[in-house]
């Protein structure tokens, strides 16, 4: 999937948390959210701060409402890309386990599709 399509597909399927997402979807629109979260920060400092001064601590208005118009879009994704990975969508909390959490997190996105679904096995084959 490339990148315009990517973002589309985030945005139409912004409120099903269910069904899967592939790396290169899920990879996508995360460079997305960060290159429009940059813009933001700098569109804040630039015209809401009176010394144009970058820092994480500089997030306004503009990326205010760019972080959350993009949340749900954001957390129904990641939960499509853990289900990919044969994964509860639920484990996407782990986010809030700060360090831990996040390199978990990330590895689980990074990995392939899970293709042993035993939904796709064929009758009589154990589980």
């Amino acid at each position: 999937m490339e990148f315009i399509s990517s973002v589309k597909d985030a945005f139409i399927k912004y409120r099903t948390f269910n069904g899967k997402a592939d790396r290169p979807q899920f990879w996508w629109f995360q460079l997305f959210l960060w290159f429009g979260f940059i813009v933001s920060v700098v569109l804040d400092n630039l015209f809401f701060s009176p010394d144009f001064f970058l820092s994480a601590s500089n997030i306004g208005f503009i990326g205010t409402l760019w972080v959350l118009f993009n949340f749900i879009p954001t957390v129904s994704i990641g939960v499509r890309r853990l289900h990919d990975t044969g994964r509860s969508g639920w484990r996407q909390l782990l986010f809030f386990a700060i360090i831990i959490g996040w390199i978990l997190l990330i590895i689980w996105y990074c990995e392939e599709t899970r293709e042993d679904d035993p939904a796709k096995r064929p009758i009589g084959i154990p589980q």
